[in-house]
């Protein structure tokens, strides 16, 4: 850890970035600077993104979650049922805070009470209660989300540190933004997206030609193509990952080309 943590040190090491690792420890650092023993951050509202960046466990422990804590989260789909922690009501550009209510005073006779109850209760289980959150807008033109959870100290932060964790998290996404390849989905066109979804759903290179009337060269090209953009191992390997991404999805036929 650098000897020295302070926004003018946070901010340097973020226009020096030259890779995502980078980034993301200087996010690690952050912690220190808002006084919270958890820091994460989302590219959609309800979504972890470490869960779908390098070594997501690795990182996760030094951002200071819980161990399987982010795998459960998502697995039980817990994320967006209470807006002040997903900063669905956060102003941009700005810091909020928010607290969790009393479990024992959260109605339960509907579903979606049941389901924010369940969510508060979870969170509860690690201790986590309090938080921060930064909304700040990228140069996508989406929104990008930082939060701290769990304080580590009772004095609240002054009005200049509370910008600074601002000014950190835009920069945070700039430098993100700036040293991160581009986003899979623009790299494949529309062909390769169809030729994938037809590799997802079990098919030779035979039947994806007949499938998408292309010559079966033409489809070998598309995939080799594919695995290169994505930086797959094998075909196996790019549904994965592609599906990760949100890229391609499970559950029916693909379309077919017009």
């Amino acid at each position: 850890m650098p000897n020295s943590i302070d926004l003018p040190s946070l901010l340097a090491r973020l226009r020096a970035a030259a890779s995502t690792p980078d980034c993301l420890r200087v996010l690690v650092d952050s912690r220190i600077l808002a006084r919270h023993a958890i820091v994460g951050f989302r590219e959609q509202l309800h979504v972890p993104a470490i869960s779908r960046m390098p070594r997501p466990q690795w990182w996760a422990e030094r951002m200071g979650w819980p161990a399987g804590f982010l795998q459960e989260w998502i697995r039980r789909n817990l994320a967006g049922l209470n807006p002040a922690l997903s900063g669905s009501n956060v102003r941009v550009d700005a810091l909020a805070s928010w607290t969790l209510p009393d479990p024992a005073k959260l109605p339960a006779r509907g579903s979606a009470e049941r389901a924010r109850l369940a969510a508060v209760e979870f969170l509860g289980t690690h201790d986590i209660r309090e938080g921060l959150v930064a909304a700040v807008r990228r140069s996508s033109g989406h929104l990008g989300y930082v939060s701290w959870l769990r304080p580590t100290s009772r004095r609240p932060l002054s009005v200049a540190e509370a910008r600074g964790l601002v000014l950190l998290a835009q920069m945070y996404f700039d430098a993100l933004d700036r040293v991160r390849p581009q986003d899979s989905s623009s790299l494949l066109s529309p062909m390769e997206l169809r030729c994938l979804s037809w590799v997802a759903y079990g098919c030779t290179d035979k039947e994806i030609a007949a499938e998408m009337g292309r010559a079966i060269d033409t489809v070998r090209f598309h995939i080799k193509n594919i695995l290169k953009k994505l930086g797959a191992a094998n075909r196996t390997h790019a549904v994965a990952l592609a599906m990760q991404q949100g890229l391609i999805r499970l559950g029916g036929t693909p379309q077919k080309p017009l």
